[in-house]
């Protein structure tokens, strides 16, 4: 309480004369022998001394971002500029916003694409399917993969769009598809003209092995089937094959237009049901359903074809050791299957009525699996 220096003024201590009175003398300066420690200094890095006695040393966070310097051991990669701090949003400003050393590579949506606002490829930032590193989605009205053009989807890059995006590609998922293309036996659709593989599966390559034409736990509608089988080395898509009969006494046709195909692999056996539902054809297992056809319980034919390729033709008579037995499936026996062959009636029996060959329903057949002829 002594005015000791006779300056006219009692506890003004200020040893180091850096303006600031000693915190022992009621002031603010905490290190009153330093002239570089006093509030409001700029913190020094590396002196070990707290500059601007905030009771913490090297913390100097000269922009007030909360991030320190790095030069005092920090992250703030510049710590004269409160835009730029590790965690920062980067924005298109010509500044490395966030600290990570790259200036505009900004990806709010995190899927690895750059915003094209900041010259980068990414068309919708604010959402991580969309880029140009994903497929276009049909029917959206979305640019899925800024192009600059919605619902242009053309995953095999062939420049054809895909049909499910109002183009004329049936096959996206291959560059070798497309209208115009050639076709080869791959048991698809090359040249997108809705046939598949025509005029590459020769006659004989897919036959008729076996047919219900006269059930009697059903009525005919719906217990009537017929089965094929795979002759060939390779696999055979019966989409767009066709199914007819002679013009007596009315001419039939139907077309195998089924969702997705239904394939036939080497030596497989698929069987076509008019009814399919097991639960009301007499329990025939059935790869896929047919109408605008049906079997004459006396005489008919059942003719196969491929655009205009005839593969597999079967007339079966009521004579010409032709079998007809009501209840029991006509069966090709299994050393006759050929194409020749099942044109001759003795090639053919009756499915035998044994326990093995009995049908859920109780008539006889052996739908999809090789045949039981004596």
């Amino acid at each position: 309480g002594v005015d000791n220096d006779c300056d006219g003024v009692a506890e003004n201590r200020d040893n180091d004369d850096d303006s600031y009175i000693a915190v022992a003398c009621g002031g603010t300066d905490c290190n009153d022998t330093s002239a570089t420690v006093y509030p409001g200094n700029t913190e020094t890095c590396g002196d070990r001394l707290d500059n601007d006695c905030d009771g913490s040393i090297d913390n100097r966070d000269d922009d007030g971002d909360s991030f320190l310097a790095a030069a005092c051991g920090g992250t703030d990669c510049d710590d004269d500029d409160d835009r730029r701090f590790p965690g920062n949003p980067e924005v298109c400003d010509l500044v490395d916003n966030d600290c990570n050393t790259l200036v505009d590579d900004k990806d709010a949506d995190a899927d690895s694409y750059r915003d094209v606002a900041c010259g980068g490829t990414d068309c919708r930032d604010n959402d991580p399917l969309v880029n140009p590193g994903v497929a276009e989605v049909c029917g959206d009205s979305i640019d899925n993969d800024c192009s600059g053009v919605s619902n242009d989807r053309d995953v095999d890059r062939d420049g054809f769009r895909d049909v499910a995006c109002g183009g004329t590609d049936c096959g996206d998922d291959s560059a070798l598809i497309f209208p115009g293309a050639t076709e080869v036996r791959d048991a698809r659709d090359g040249d997108c003209d809705g046939t598949v593989d025509e005029g590459l599966v020769p006659p004989g390559q897919l036959i008729i092995t076996e047919f219900m034409k006269d059930p009697t736990v059903v009525t005919d509608t719906a217990g009537e089937w017929f089965e094929v089988y795979n002759t060939s080395s390779q696999p055979i898509n019966l989409d767009s094959w066709v199914l007819n009969d002679l013009s007596t006494p009315v001419a039939e046709r139907w077309v195998f237009r089924i969702t997705g195909g239904l394939v036939v692999l080497p030596g497989e056996y698929v069987v076509l049901c008019r009814t399919p539902d097991v639960a009301i054809n007499g329990g025939v297992p059935c790869d896929a359903g047919y109408d605008d056809f049906q079997l004459a319980n006396t005489e008919d034919e059942l003719i196969l074809s491929l655009a205009t390729v005839e593969v597999d033709r079967v007339v079966y008579l009521s004579s010409g050791g032709w079998p007809s037995t009501a209840g029991r499936s006509i069966t090709l026996r299994p050393g006759s299957l050929t194409g020749s062959a099942n044109d001759v009636g003795t090639s053919w029996c009756a499915t035998p009525s044994t326990l093995a060959n009995r049908l859920p329903g109780g008539d006889y057949g052996t739908p999809g699996r090789a045949n039981s002829c004596p």
